[in-house]
């Protein structure tokens, strides 16, 4: 017990650090010995945590709702779908249950259900406050789960047990008495099983092969049958061994089947008109309960490990996702657990870590479920990772409660300023959701919203911070007069640089853009800075620009700077202003905008007759050969016919690459061609390149790109393209000397060779 007393004090303490932080921001996430990985307060009795556990080699989450049953507003409830055969998800169930008042903050998936029978009923016992809702059954050995009459539940004195339970429930008729099995389940061997209206379809579902006695005139309603009674009832009917089974459940009365000689004896000597009892009890311990789960196996008792099955049979000893409900000493805190992957001693081992007293194991595998509603919500949500992807639909869940009623607002969920604010900068304050004091989302109207600003650091307007003067402060927020909250600002009047974007600019005449500031700190966080703040000039003549930083460009083509200034500080932007006779299929914002607007305005690169450049189109031999005969102004007349086979007079590049082989920027291939039509590759780019420039460089100590080896043919032409920053590599580090190079490619890189080396 001490134990868990430090471990909830702990996490207490981090609760209580959270609510004076968590509203504007996330749940608080930290990274600690203690294995708590995020934690938040769910309701005023409720709290959520997820924790990092290291089983068998590696790491897995829980996830464990603290239930505190000392809160006067919190409670726990089981729940069953209504009607009582139809399965829900547990996120489905918390939600039908929450009404104001009685909110399902959290909740698990409770026992173990009949996946094989259509009306997937519960296998074990739930009662509510003495109210029998399932009877439930026991099995048979030691290899099963509900090897022993086991459940969890809430006693009449508000205290939390696991603990074992001994339900009696007999028939008696003239002087003879005989235990019931079962109720509202499907009938086996030996069985004598009471069918009451509470049967799904109203029908005993049995066959032929038992006895069955109809009785009307139920001393009380048997829907409603609870621990302790005595209930009375005439035989209407007896329906003997070899007669159609699956008879109906009057609803005045119940049913009584039975199997296996003494059963069938006593039934078939009721006669109608008689009359029989039917008595319904449980052990002293469990009398006047508000709940009863049965499950199995128990897996902690007295604070150490007691697994109540064979561990050594699959069910126990393999690793699934599991759910549990535990308790301490005093029956006071509960804790609901759910795990990615354990065997059962594993999990029991880990309850006991969590310093339980006592627990029990629930359904698990795909049914394994936690939802916890989280800051911000009106219904608990999915805390966990179901094992199958999605949520499994259950027979009942385990619910933790919250009763506090809605209240004004006392927190707001609001965004933190992440970094400082230049002096004359804003920020726009973003609110979320508003919770009252037991952490119920309440609504608010933003005309009841107000600011202050402590420090003279700024001030808000509406919503708007706008910051004034160097320094610290809190923005303080208010929800008709009452604090809800602050947030820390941080206002600075200096920084080291001021960033301009774009740094550079090509655009067309007449071509608008905006300019945008932004301020630079060496060291530390950049403040957050308005761009209206900056002094913006035209050098040049090449246009005019507003005090927003938007440039219109002149009718003019020509070159000159934006000019930004700040206080002291100036940054420059270079402009140069180009013909606006664009290509239709390249916008202003395409990648290679302004290097393919430079070379069409020089001239070297023509687009098709529809007005495209089709830029992302590989450029074939022929049209390199085309842009560099006219960067270079080569006259064909000057060179000898290259007498390439495929390049015949009357091709419509003769001329290009006439001259282009003349001069020895390209060559052909050892068998007389020239290949016009193929693709031109990124390696022979960088030979043709290099050689068109003369380019030098001296050799790196090892290959720039993994995919050039020093003995690929293009190598060094690739290194010397690398060295000038003409062309680079992939991001994952190769060059794809083979990969064809597209238009848009070929033009950045002609643009780059233009720019650094042409004088």
């Amino acid at each position: 017990m001490k134990k868990m007393s430090r471990r909830a004090a702990a996490i207490w303490s981090l609760v209580l650090l959270l609510s004076t932080q968590w509203l504007f921001g996330s749940p608080a996430t930290v990274e600690a010995s203690s294995t708590v990985v995020s934690s938040y307060k769910v309701s005023p009795g409720v709290d959520y945590r997820q924790e990092r556990v290291r089983i068998n080699g590696s790491n897995q989450k829980t996830n464990v709702l603290d239930v505190n049953l000392e809160n006067s507003f919190t409670k726990l409830a089981v729940n069953t779908p209504i009607p009582f055969s139809q399965t829900k998800t547990t996120s489905q169930q918390a939600r039908e249950r929450t009404v104001d008042g009685h909110r399902v903050v959290g909740a698990v998936n409770a026992t173990f259900f009949d996946m094989s029978d259509p009306n997937r009923l519960p296998f074990s016992i739930i009662s509510e406050n003495d109210r029998v809702v399932n009877y439930g059954t026991v099995s048979s050995g030691r290899d099963h789960y509900r090897s022993e009459p086991i459940a969890f539940g809430v006693r009449s004195n508000g205290k939390a047990t696991v603990d074992h339970y001994d339900i009696r429930s007999s028939v008696s008729y003239n002087g003879h008495s005989l235990p019931i099995t079962n109720m509202n389940y499907i009938r086996s061997n030996n069985d004598l099983l009471l069918f009451t209206p509470m049967m799904t379809n109203g029908r005993t579902g049995t066959n032929e092969f038992g006895v069955e006695v109809i009785v009307r005139g139920a001393s009380k309603d048997m829907k409603n049958l609870q621990f302790g009674d005595r209930v009375t009832g005439t035989v209407e009917r007896v329906r003997g061994y070899g007669d159609s089974g699956n008879a109906q459940i009057p609803e005045d009365g119940f049913v009584l089947s039975g199997h296996g000689r003494q059963n069938i004896d006593l039934l078939t000597s009721m006669k109608p008109g008689d009359t029989v009892e039917v008595s319904v009890d449980i052990d002293d311990k469990w009398k006047g309960a508000q709940f009863m789960l049965g499950s199995g196996p128990q897996l902690v008792r007295n604070g150490q490990v007691h697994i109540t099955m064979n561990e050594s049979n699959w069910r126990a000893s393999q690793r699934v996702a599991r759910t549990a409900v535990a308790v301490d000493r005093t029956g006071t805190k509960v804790q609901m657990i759910t795990v990615e992957k354990m065997t059962l001693r594993e999990f029991a081992e880990y309850l006991v870590s969590l310093g339980v007293d006592r627990a029990l194991n629930l359904d698990g595998g795909g049914s394994t479920t936690m939802v916890a509603r989280q800051h911000g919500q009106t219904y608990a949500t999915l805390a966990n990772v179901p094992s199958a992807g999605s949520e499994r639909r259950v027979s009942a869940t385990l619910q933790a409660i919250s009763t506090a009623p809605a209240s004004a607002p006392a927190r707001l969920r609001m965004d933190s300023i992440q970094a400082p604010v230049a002096v004359g900068s804003t920020v726009e304050l973003k609110s979320h959701f508003a919770m009252d004091e037991y952490y119920n989302t309440v609504p608010y109207r933003e005309s009841d919203l107000t600011f202050t600003v402590t420090n003279g650091v700024g001030e808000v307007n509406g919503k708007t911070f706008r910051a004034t003067s160097a320094g610290e402060g809190r923005i303080q927020a208010r929800i008709n007069g009452q604090s809800v909250g602050s947030i820390e600002v941080k206002v600075v009047n200096s920084f080291d640089r001021l960033a301009i974007t774009p740094s550079k600019l090509t655009i067309g005449t007449g071509e608008q853009h905006r300019f945008t500031a932004d301020a630079i700190r060496t060291n530390g966080t950049n403040p957050i800075f308005d761009s209206s703040l900056v002094n913006w000039r035209v050098e040049g003549g090449i246009g005019t620009i507003t005090p927003n930083g938007r440039f219109t460009a002149g009718n003019e083509k020509g070159t000159g700077a934006i000019v930004a200034t700040y206080g002291n500080m100036e940054t420059r932007v270079p402009v140069t202003v180009l013909s606006t006779n664009q290509f239709r299929d390249v916008p202003n914002d395409h990648w290679a905008y302004d290097s393919l607007l430079f070379l069409k305005d020089r001239g070297i690169l023509r687009g098709y007759a529809d007005g495209t450049v089709k830029p992302g189109q590989p450029l074939t031999r022929s049209q390199s050969a085309s842009m560099l005969v006219r960067e270079f102004d080569l006259q064909a007349n000057e060179f000898q016919s290259p007498n390439f086979k495929d390049v015949p007079s009357g091709f419509h590049a003769y001329h290009d690459i006439r001259a282009i082989s003349g001069v020895g920027f390209m060559t052909g291939r050892s068998d007389s061609t020239f290949d016009p039509n193929g693709y031109l590759t990124r390696g022979q780019m960088a030979t043709i390149l290099v050689r068109a420039y003369g380019l030098e460089a001296p050799l790196p100590e090892k290959p720039t790109f993994t995919d050039v080896e020093v003995d690929h043919w293009a190598y060094e032409a690739i290194e010397t393209l690398a060295y000038h920053g003409i062309a680079s590599g992939y991001q994952d580090g190769r060059f794809g000397p083979s990969d064809s190079v597209s238009r848009a490619h070929f033009s950045v890189f002609l643009d780059r060779s233009i720019t650094k080396l042409v004088k």
